[in-house]
């Protein structure tokens, strides 16, 4: 006895479904090296950016990503500090407060320690002002520090991105300037014909 059966169609169809499979691996290849570039790209603009400390947060505060800047403007290597540590360690505890204390006659709600950072950021995408920051070794200086709220495709929160640049330099200069020119307007003023 003998059973005949047409299995073109289930050839038909293996060979379809082989044909996807190596689709979809020449895409998952595509998209691997493609994410390898970018991944590339973020590292050495990361590394690249010395002169300026980029730190990322998630939304517990705790610090995901610490940069070559950040290294050195702040003293401290990023192993000890990414997983281990939240951003308020930089900032002077006066100053916090006083800015919670801001914020929450801005609000009409107490706003107290790392949400001073985040509110504004959280509510209105982004806050950009100068703070005092510590480093490390306990000395302290001027930073111009920007803080956003970074979010997914679908807008939900995931955590805060902070960029800060020691402006010590541009506020002494500021000074010397406005020193500068208060003593030229005394000369000015005092003498009896400036022409």
């Amino acid at each position: 006895s003998t059973t005949v059966r047409d299995i073109s169609e289930q050839q038909a169809a293996e060979a379809r479904i082989h044909e996807l499979n190596a689709n979809l691996e020449a895409q998952v290849q595509l998209r691997t090296a493609e994410l390898n570039q970018l991944n590339l790209l973020l590292s050495s603009v990361l590394r690249a950016a010395t002169e300026v400390s980029i730190i990322a947060t998630g939304l517990d505060g705790k610090i995901r990503l610490f940069n070559r800047g950040a290294e050195r403007i702040l003293g401290y290597a990023a192993d000890d500090i990414v997983g281990k540590s939240t951003t308020e360690r930089f900032f002077v505890p006066e100053e916090l407060a006083a800015r919670s204390w801001e914020l929450s006659l801005e609000t009409g709600r107490p706003i107290e320690g790392r949400q001073a950072l985040i509110w504004k950021p959280e509510n209105e995408g982004a806050e950009n002002r100068e703070w005092t920051l510590q480093r490390r070794d306990g000395s302290r200086f001027i930073a111009n520090v920007l803080i956003t709220a970074m979010r997914d495709s679908d807008g939900q929160l995931t955590g805060f991105l902070g960029i800060a640049f020691d402006s010590t330099r541009r506020k002494n200069a500021e000074r010397e300037l406005a020193s500068s020119l208060a003593t030229t307007q005394a000369i000015l003023d005092t003498a009896p014909n400036p022409i």
